[in-house]
């Protein structure tokens, strides 16, 4: 069986992306919206929620890797947990 680190990968560049804001502020429907061309009055995210979408621009296939928080992230006021969720995400994708 072969190593999947040998396979080629399906795109030329990955972006990973981590969307923070204020809670209501619709970074859930701005991100359901963008990802598959729907709209929807969403409840507030718990946690995090996590979606691909591919484009091409100029020729290259992108990976976008998006990350969107809840607005628990943001009620941290030493923000101590965002250096690991910004290492959970630069790891997982």
């Amino acid at each position: 069986m072969e190593s999947s680190s040998n396979q080629t990968p399906d795109f030329d560049y990955l972006f990973k992306l981590l969307m923070i804001g204020d809670s209501g502020v619709g970074k859930s429907s701005l991100l359901l919206s963008f990802t598959s061309d729907t709209f929807e009055d969403l409840s507030p995210t718990i946690g995090v929620d996590f979606k691909v979408k591919y484009v091409n621009v100029g020729g290259k296939k992108l990976k976008l890797a998006i990350w969107d928080t809840g607005n628990d992230i943001c009620m941290y006021s030493s923000l101590m947990l965002l250096p690991m969720l910004i290492c959970s995400v630069v790891d997982c994708v």
